[in-house]
């Protein structure tokens, strides 16, 4: 009986230490999200809305990406409080419930959503971006202005909304916060409508040890029948 309980532990040793990791060093930015004020009035504004800016104020909302050469992924930054209800609604107003997952060499780039009590995971979208020579210094690095449209899709039609990235080509990987990829640099600051996301801390080749893995918990659809899921329960629950 106790040999077995020793090659049982021995078996688990070697299983555990022979699971794949990720060899290469681990890049970590965090991006801090913020409003840019749109200038209304608080009596030009519902209750709802008045309570997401009160939120937003209230809280800094953090996101992190972690990646290597070809693989990253974007999520919102775990903390140790998260029964703040003025936390969760700046969260999920800057996009918390979503994790953005791409793997280059497989070709691979989804978007995991935890909402309406379950999860989902569709396919990201792609970008097709207009480059410009306009330049800035972000963080020390020299970056360029690059633009696409995004287009957004919820209870009262179809919109089409202006974003807008600078990326350095001084650090070399195509990815950035919320699933935006393709530019030949990181994505440093990134404008959608009235949000901005910036790298507030940029840390490159650190020891962190952790295995960039793909999101696999969720029902696969697509992002067409992920937005009619939602269109669905917010018809039901309309009085």
């Amino acid at each position: 009986m106790i040999k077995l309980l020793i090659l049982s532990i021995i078996f688990l040793s070697i299983s555990s230490s022979s699971e794949p990791i990720d060899k290469e060093p681990i890049n970590k930015i965090l991006y801090s999200a913020m409003k840019i004020d749109d200038n209304l009035k608080p009596s030009d504004k519902n209750k709802s809305l008045n309570l997401i800016e009160k939120s937003i104020d209230k809280n800094d909302i953090q996101f992190e990406l972690l990646f290597n050469s070809n693989k990253s992924i974007y999520k919102l930054k775990e903390e140790l409080d998260t029964e703040d209800i003025s936390k969760k609604i700046a969260q999920l107003y800057f996009g918390g419930i979503y994790v953005y997952y791409a793997d280059t060499l497989k070709e691979k780039n989804i978007c995991q959503a935890q909402a309406y009590g379950e999860f989902f995971i569709f396919p990201n979208e792609t970008f097709k971006w207009e480059l410009t020579k306009e330049s800035a210094k972000i963080s020390g690095y020299l970056c360029y202005k690059a633009k696409t449209v995004k287009i957004v899709t919820n209870d009262k039609g179809v919109f089409k909304k202006e974003v807008i990235a600078w990326y350095t080509p001084e650090i070399a990987t195509n990815f950035g916060p919320k699933g935006y990829h393709g530019l030949p640099g990181l994505i440093l600051e990134l404008q959608e409508g009235n949000q901005i996301f910036y790298a507030s801390n940029i840390a490159l080749n650190t020891n962190i040890k952790i295995k960039i893995e793909k999101p696999s918990r969720g029902h696969e659809v697509s992002y067409h029948e992920f937005l009619n899921i939602g269109k669905k329960i917010g018809n039901e629950n309309r009085p």
